[in-house]
């Protein structure tokens, strides 16, 4: 998995306007689609003018790097940024970048480099914003049409420093001296640290900003008061806050400044002692979320936070740990074992291999018990066939059913309960006609081996069968025929 750090600086100049109480985005930006990346946009005051620092993840395991004679690699990417309010689009600019590397193992490993300066012309106030980064080069090596795109939306809060005699700063969450717009600490740093900065204050005065952590289940865990003095040259601070007794879950810390008479800043940051959970992605995390859950939980999880959907799959895994109170969970471990599989063996193009419709029924079922595959079909018989196998139909000339000719045609009035899912199914066949492509017919022994507890009401007499057809000889196989109800 490559994680690429970006840093962007972006100026923005100040004019009277209302102040905002709040700097920056509440929460980092989840930019999902062919890849995913996370970004956390902190807002300081730099003399007479704001300055925006975006951070930003990529996470991108096929990022397509081209390869040189002098043997270095580059990787061409695009950054679309838009700042828009009430109509009013203020920032709507594109800037490419190339990332490059020596080899081959520096390109896959983590990588920090310098995006671009933007001086952007921008008012105090709320602006939404829009973060897109495309994948250039592998958009150019399509066959498609399709784009390697990831998009991020969400709301950009810049206060009117000018106007304040004293303000303090958005705050920037960090990996050592590294920004971190993930905001995920424990086992790769059990420490969190946080910078702020005072601005425009009166040198013969001192400054008090109350830090608090709070969880919703335990409450309070933290509270400390930072003391900036101008006079003697603290106008900046890190806040330090270990982390070696703190349960894993999402926190909330709330800046709240005394001489601002009440109200705070509440950021969210997370905290995971499983080393796979630190350097799982955004994008990992979803394909989790989308394999397992289902209507409106999925829904539910859709709209958390980063921070709060790392926390909400760790707690879906505690409660399907067969053996609690020890470090290792059986379920999640053959879960990753089959993801591992599905990506090996599935992927195709952008597509991690375990959520398409073959991955998804691996991770659920496990390895077919057979597997019948079909790599050049003669004719549509061979799919046709493929089809009476599905609803378990291989005498189709028994006393009081149908014939294969009779349930092809169309206008045939079939009654028989068990022979109706069949001939639907091959009726929707028919539609492809010339384009039956290669197939594969996966069989399991009842309910095959389940990685959670098979909820669906079928028969438990029943074998499941699964028919995936690629259409358009492309390597894409679609489920389209099953005997069985699915969940997703």
């Amino acid at each position: 998995m490559r994680i690429v750090i970006i840093l962007l600086t972006a100026s923005l100049f100040m004019s009277g306007a209302v102040c905002s109480s709040l700097a920056g985005v509440p929460s980092p930006l989840r930019g999902d689609g062919e890849f995913s990346f996370s970004a956390d946009m902190p807002v300081f005051f730099d003399g007479e003018r704001a300055r925006v620092d975006l951070a930003v993840l990529v996470y991108h395991p096929q990022m397509t790097f081209q390869s040189f004679p002098d043997g270095s690699l580059a990787a061409n990417l695009q950054l679309h940024v838009k700042l828009a309010r009430r109509g009013l689009v203020a920032v709507d600019r594109a800037e490419r970048f190339v990332l490059r590397a020596d080899t081959r193992r520096e390109a896959n490993d983590p990588a920090r480099f310098q995006l671009l300066e933007l001086g952007i012309p921008l008012e105090p106030g709320r602006w939404a914003v829009t973060l897109t980064l495309r994948d250039l080069a592998a958009e150019k090596d399509q066959l498609s049409l399709d784009q390697v795109v990831s998009v991020a939306q969400g709301v950009l809060d810049v206060p009117d420093f000018a106007s304040e005699a004293v303000s303090l700063s958005d705050l920037e969450f960090r990996l050592g001296e590294l920004p971190n717009p993930e905001r995920l600490y424990g086992v790769a740093q059990d420490t969190l640290d946080a910078y702020l900065e005072l601005n425009g204050a009166l040198a013969q005065r001192q400054y008090r900003v109350k830090v608090s952590v709070f969880d919703p289940v335990f409450g309070g865990m933290d509270e400390q008061v930072l003391s900036l003095a101008p006079a003697d040259g603290r106008t900046a601070a890190i806040y330090r806050l270990p982390l070696g007794e703190f349960p894993e879950g999402s926190y909330v810390l709330r800046l709240t400044p005394e001489w601002m008479g009440g109200g705070g800043s509440d950021y969210e940051f997370s905290v995971s002692w499983k080393v796979d959970r630190a350097v799982q992605s955004a994008q990992d995390v979803g394909v989790e979320a989308a394999l397992l859950l289902e209507g409106e939980t999925y829904n539910t999880f859709r709209r958390l936070s980063r921070p709060a959907q790392v926390q909400f799959m760790q707690e879906f895994w505690n409660r399907h740990d067969p053996t609690p109170g020890t470090v290792q969970n059986e379920v999640y471990d053959r879960f990753r074992a089959r993801l591992d599989y599905c990506n090996r063996n599935y992927t195709r193009g952008g597509m991690p291999g375990a959520v398409t419709d073959r991955g998804r029924i691996y991770v659920q079922y496990g390895p077919p018990s057979t597997t019948s595959v079909e790599v050049v079909p003669s004719n549509g018989h061979d799919l046709d066939q493929a089809i009476a196998e599905v609803h378990d139909t291989h005498e189709v000339n028994l006393p009081g059913s149908f014939t294969k000719d009779s349930l092809l045609r169309a206008n045939e009035v079939v009654r028989d309960p068990e022979l109706i899912g069949l001939a639907e199914d091959r009726r929707r066949n028919l539609m492809g006609v010339g384009q039956e492509g290669a197939f594969e017919l996966w069989e399991y022994e009842l309910d095959g081996d389940p990685l959670l507890p098979v909820t669906s009401g079928w028969s438990e007499n029943v074998d499941l069968r699964f028919l995936f057809v690629d259409r358009a000889g492309s390597g894409d196989y679609r489920l389209e025929f099953t005997n069985v109800p699915l969940q997703h």
